[in-house]
C-alpha cells in the first residue's frame, strides 16, 4: 500500500504551525513554524517535499481551518506547486467547528497551535471528511471584491 503524507496546518496572521504524520499516525513528535507570507510557503514546500522523500510518500493531504484572509492564499500557492504535483496532493480547508468536535475526542489536550495542526491532520488521517474544491484563480479577487461590497452595504 503506498504511503501518505498528512500535513495539518495551523494558520494565524503571522505563521504557520506544521504538524506531519503518515496513515499510521506516526510523525515527528514536534510541530515546527514557519511565517504567514511567501518565503514560509515556499519553506513549507521544501519541507513537505522532504519529508514525503524521507517517508516515500505517493500522496500528500494537507489540512487546515479556514481561518478567513489569513487562510485563502495558501492552499491556492501549494496547489500552484509544480514540486507538489508529483505526489498527488488533496486539500483540506475545514470548518473550525468540524476541528473542534473532532477535538472533543482528545480530552486532555489544551488548546495551542502546535496541538491544533496534530488535531488537523489527525482529523484528515481519520478519513470523515473531502478534500474541498479549490477556489478558481480567475475568480478569486471578484470574490473577495463582491464580499466586500456586500460587507460595505
Amino acid at each position: 500500500m503506498p504511503n501518505t503524507l498528512i500535513v495539518g496546518i495551523d494558520v494565524s496572521s503571522q505563521s504557520l504551525v506544521v504538524r506531519f504524520m503518515d496513515q499510521d499516525g506516526n510523525g515527528p513528535s514536534k510541530s515546527f513554524s514557519t511565517s504567514n507570507d511567501l518565503e514560509g510557503a515556499d519553506k513549507l514546500i521544501s519541507d513537505i517535499i522532504a519529508y514525503a522523500l524521507k517517508i516515500d510518500a505517493s500522496y500528500i493531504k494537507i489540512g487546515m481551518e479556514s481561518t478567513s484572509n489569513y487562510a485563502w492564499h495558501l492552499p491556492l500557492h501549494l496547489a500552484s506547486s509544480p514540486e507538489l504535483l508529483n505526489f498527488n496532493p488533496l486539500f483540506y480547508v475545514l470548518n473550525p467547528s468540524v476541528v473542534k468536535g473532532f477535538k472533543k475526542t482528545y480530552t486532555h489536550l489544551p488548546k495551542t497551535d502546535d496541538i491544533d495542526a496534530f488535531v488537523i491532520a489527525d482529523c484528515i488521517r481519520f478519513g470523515r471528511v473531502k478534500p474541498s474544491k479549490l477556489p478558481d484563480f480567475r475568480y478569486a479577487a471578484l470574490q473577495r471584491l463582491a464580499r466586500f461590497r456586500y460587507h460595505l452595504i
